[in-house]
């Protein structure tokens, strides 16, 4: 009985904190407010802040840096040409 206790006081504590207002651990590019449940689904899929690889990463492109910055990087990144060749024989 007491086990049932505590395992339904862990799971009652842990929905309760999933519900708090926390914002964005990524604080330097995202100012995202969301519920604590919600940040790993929010920091997987949907932060422009989380740091992600170049996709020309395969011809040699060694940039990581915010969803959010991709963008100007992929029009500047000098691995462009070689990177869409080695795509291309996949």
């Amino acid at each position: 009985m007491m086990k049932r206790n505590i395992k339904f006081l862990c799971q009652f504590f842990t929905r309760l904190l999933d519900k708090q207002l926390v914002t964005c651990p990524n604080s330097d590019s995202c100012t995202d407010e969301l519920q604590r449940g919600n940040l790993d689904d929010h920091l997987k899929y949907r932060c422009s802040g989380t740091l992600v690889a170049c996709q020309y990463a395969g011809g040699g492109c060694d940039f990581r840096g915010p969803k959010k910055a991709m963008t100007k990087h992929h029009d500047d990144c000098k691995f462009k040409k070689q990177g869409k060749a080695w795509f291309s024989h996949i």
